[in-house]
């Protein structure tokens, strides 16, 4: 017996490729005990169920000119996934590309062991000249640099606890809720500050 089938697409908008997605996601750098370890992310990461990034420096980098997706990025889908399990060693981000969350991100503050014995610190340095999106975030840095990038809360508060705070030609928003920001040194300039809630700023310079 013999079938034959005709299918016929007419206009059809079928795509070669799809970006891709992942359940888990598992990325460790190993170095020699006291080293620094620098994880760089170049690819497009969409995680639905867990998520480990266990180095001390994570750069979302960008690419070339012609490559297929011009920068790095990470996209968690579960609320379920928890930033500071996810990151437990980062002392060092940086984001070049898009960083995306369902949910509320710590960025520094609490830190869990065996990863991290001191419990609770910021991180060293937050860099953003990318994107960040996410419900709420809450950044505590020695030093954040907001530069030519944008950092969106959608939902909830947008904090930031700094020593030194630069941010300059680009956007943070909390388009909902609350903005707040404290550092020892702030400097703001040509940058979108913008609350849906209340505006609180605490500078000593």
């Amino acid at each position: 017996i013999t079938n034959v089938y005709h299918v016929l697409f007419d206009d059809s908008q079928i795509s070669p490729s799809a970006p891709e997605r992942s359940q888990d996601v598992l990325l460790r750098v190993t170095n020699y005990v006291g080293a620094s370890d620098s994880l760089i992310i170049n690819d497009q990461i969409t995680v639905s169920r867990k998520l480990l990034l266990d180095a001390d420096r994570i750069t979302i980098a960008t690419n070339e000119p012609d490559a297929e997706s011009v920068a790095g990025g990470i996209a968690i889908t579960a609320p379920g996934i928890i930033w500071v399990n996810s990151a437990p060693r980062v002392q060092f981000f940086t984001n070049n590309g898009t960083f995306s969350a369902v949910n509320t991100v710590f960025f520094g503050g609490l830190a869990n062991s065996p990863y991290d014995p001191v419990g609770t610190r910021p991180y060293q340095v937050f860099e953003n000249t990318g994107t960040i999106t996410n419900f709420s975030s809450q950044i505590q840095a020695n030093l954040f640099e907001n530069i030519g990038g944008s950092v969106v809360s959608y939902g909830g508060n947008l904090t930031l606890e700094s020593q030194t705070a630069i941010l300059t030609n680009g956007y943070f928003l909390a388009t909902n809720n609350s903005v707040s920001i404290t550092a020892d040194a702030l400097q703001v300039s040509n940058e979108v500050v913008q609350a849906g809630g209340s505006l609180n700023i605490q500078a000593t310079t």
